[in-house]
């Protein structure tokens, strides 16, 4: 089976010193750098480049124990495919690409902008059918340590990564500022706990939902099984998971505009706390598919001026994306020239990531107003239990 995992990996462009290493830590779990470089017979200046290589895609993640680092092998089937997905989310240039469900970080040595998305799904799945026989699973971090902390953004994620995979009954999260640039390592995760009948409840800014894009909003909530509410931006400080009321995951921007970062406690007087913060901002935000519809006129009934004065199919079709995937849209603007009129006009604006997002007018207080004009039933069809 090593042979069949080496042969995915090298020619999906890995080096031999980093398939050797990741067959090792597969069957070996929390070893340190010196027992990989006797495990697999590279020289340590050789194991140690390959460990970093695979930390850096997240198929291989690090933690310290007794005042030592250590590695391990991620859960493979799912560290994989987020590599796919990743391509397609970052990389895509047509609308039918996000289509596919595909998500990973490919080495430098794969020129992305040549493959099609499906063939690489295929060879990241070659290389997990090939590791999955040869994984050990190891124990949770958040069952080992009572608190941790993560001092970069793909430690952060594979803190939150190993603490979603641990949840059994729920998992509510709030969203403060700027995500994790490693949302498709997550989204896989959340995708298969919530399959697997957890429920995962989320309180974002209004803004989130702008920046994500409305197309990709309606989909989690028709159907990934995602509730979502959006509330004032003003009013949700934190971003935190709390998971089975046992564990809580707080991410916070570092100082300086830096790199995301984290930590995790099961303190229970801390995970009471972020419960409570979660409570506090799902009752003063609005249900999901109220936002959805709400948004949905807009955008029709401003696409339907554009149209009116004579922008061209070409000019839409972008501007439908832009509205449909916000952020993740990656098909090229027709023109420099449509993008500085839409600009002036209003029409666009540049999200946080520094990408074109559609520029809606719609303000939480505007849509908090008309929540409270319906009446209990009409309120009904947008709760979550009613749907």
């Amino acid at each position: 089976m090593e042979s069949a995992l080496a042969q995915a990996m090298i020619s999906s462009g890995f080096g031999d010193g980093a398939a050797r290493t990741y067959a090792f830590l597969l069957g070996n779990s929390g070893v340190g750098l010196e027992a990989i470089a006797v495990g697999t017979g590279l020289r340590p200046p050789d194991a140690g480049a390959a460990v970093d290589a695979l930390c850096k895609i997240m198929v291989v993640g690090k933690d310290r124990m007794h005042e030592r680092e250590v590695f391990y092998a991620e859960e493979p089937k799912t560290a994989w495919r987020a590599i796919g997905i990743d391509w397609v989310w970052r990389l895509a240039n047509q609308p039918e690409d996000y289509q596919h469900d595909a998500t990973l970080r490919l080495p430098d040595s794969i020129e992305p902008t040549t493959e099609d998305s499906r063939h690489v799904m295929q060879r990241m799945e070659a290389i997990a059918a090939a590791a999955v026989p040869l994984y050990r699973p190891r124990a949770r971090l958040v069952r080992l340590h009572e608190w941790r902390i993560a001092a970069s953004e793909e430690q952060a994620t594979l803190l939150l990564v190993d603490a979603l995979r641990s949840a059994s009954k729920r998992i509510r999260a709030t969203g403060s500022g700027r995500r994790l640039p490693t949302v498709p390592q997550i989204w896989p995760v959340l995708t298969e706990r919530i399959a697997a009948g957890i429920r995962y409840e989320r309180v974002a800014e209004l803004r989130e939902a702008f920046e994500h894009g409305l197309s990709i909003v309606e989909r989690d909530i028709e159907e990934a099984g995602v509730r979502v509410w959006y509330g004032d931006g003003a009013k949700i400080r934190h971003s935190a998971y709390v998971i089975d009321d046992d564990i809580v995951v707080m991410l916070r921007k570092d100082e300086g505009g830096g790199p995301i970062v984290g930590s995790f406690t099961r303190r229970h007087v801390i995970v009471a706390r972020y419960r409570k913060t979660f409570q506090n901002c799902q009752a003063a935000a609005l249900p999901g598919p109220f936002v959805a519809a709400e948004l949905r006129k807009e955008t029709e009934a401003r696409l339907g001026e554009l149209r009116d004065v004579g922008c061209s199919p070409a000019e839409m079709d972008w501007m439908r994306c832009v509205v449909g995937f916000g952020t993740w849209c990656g098909v090229q603007p027709p023109s420099a020239v449509f993008v500085q009129r839409m600009e002036r006009e209003r029409y666009l604006c540049k999200g946080t990531t520094g990408k074109w997002v559609f520029n809606f007018r719609t303000t939480f207080a505007a849509l908090n107003s008309r929540w409270s004009s319906l009446q209990p039933e009409q309120r009904s069809k947008y709760e979550y239990d009613s749907i």
